[in-house]
């Protein structure tokens, strides 16, 4: 794919005493565990104030649009692109109804299949849940015309609001490929964690 699509997706459809508890934690936490959280690929953005865990192995680098924060790439053009755009004040689709978010993820298809995707078929929308707060989730599918080729592409896309920012998980594989990569696409944008910028404050 595609990582350019994916980031140009984002452009259109969207138009946050403890340290002794911490010591003590440390201590009870196996030693096999602590190991394992170091092999964990997480990524995190200071600007932003955001975290996610990336599929193991996958890499990144920076993206090729003005909004597009990182690329995670994985085998047989799996992706997952991370857009942000910062948010004049800072709001929440919590304070939307699921009837109001479920009919802005239609509009955000029907927009994205009219100026991108014309042969775009939804297959399924609703509301889901990220860093506990409320997003708006989007999976269709699309052909990918490209000079070697036309590839049928399948996308998983999260819109979560928080930290004045507004964020885009853009999760994408050939369709004879997300069977495959469907669990972790899963798993690393269940990972994304809204931060506290005051962590970063003295860094």
């Amino acid at each position: 794919m595609s990582s350019v699509n994916c980031q140009r997706i984002f452009s259109f459809a969207i138009g946050s005493k403890v340290i002794i508890i911490l010591a003590a934690l440390i201590v009870l936490v196996p030693e096999s565990q602590i190991h394992a959280q170091k092999k964990l690929n997480v990524y995190r953005n200071t600007e932003h104030a955001f975290s996610i865990v990336f599929p193991d192995g996958w890499s990144t680098r920076g993206g090729q649009t003005p909004n597009t924060i990182v690329v995670a790439e994985g085998n047989k053009d799996a992706s997952i692109v991370i857009q942000v755009r910062e948010l004049p004040q800072d709001i929440s689709w919590d304070q939307y109804s699921d009837q109001y978010l479920q009919q802005t993820a239609q509009e955000a298809f029907d927009g994205l299949k009219r100026k991108m995707f014309r042969d775009a078929v939804l297959e399924n929308y609703g509301v889901t849940y990220l860093s506990n707060r409320k997003a708006i989730r989007i999976a269709f599918r699309y052909s990918n015309r490209t000079t070697v080729g036309t590839f049928q592409m399948r996308t998983t896309m999260f819109m979560v609001m928080g930290n004045m920012r507004s964020v885009t998980i853009v999760c994408s594989a050939p369709v004879s490929y997300f069977k495959t990569v469907e669990k972790v696409f899963q798993q690393s944008s269940g990972s994304f964690l809204f931060e506290d910028p005051s962590w970063y404050k003295y860094k």
